[in-house]
């Protein structure tokens, strides 16, 4: 899960986005392990709404996105698409 300020930003972004919208639903892609403990107590709250999907593979800036799309399988990009 990328971005130029990282998990950080966009997982209380996504929180805000759920208490704003209350029939959308987000799936995070990225390390599920980085992920699980910034979202544990936001499931209680938004429940099924809130998942995880895991992608452990990681893309440098240098590398083209058509090549991480086709050489790293299991990266958020990937996964996302």
């Amino acid at each position: 899960m990328g971005g130029d300020h990282g998990l950080g930003v966009t997982v209380p972004a996504s929180f805000l986005a759920l208490r704003r919208d209350t029939d959308l639903r987000i799936i995070l892609v990225g390390r599920e392990s980085e992920l699980r403990p910034l979202i544990a107590s936001a499931l209680r709250e938004f429940g099924e709404r809130l998942q995880v999907q895991d992608a452990t593979d990681v893309i440098s800036m240098d590398e083209r996105p058509q090549d991480a799309l086709r050489k790293k399988k299991n990266s958020s990009m990937r996964v996302a698409i």
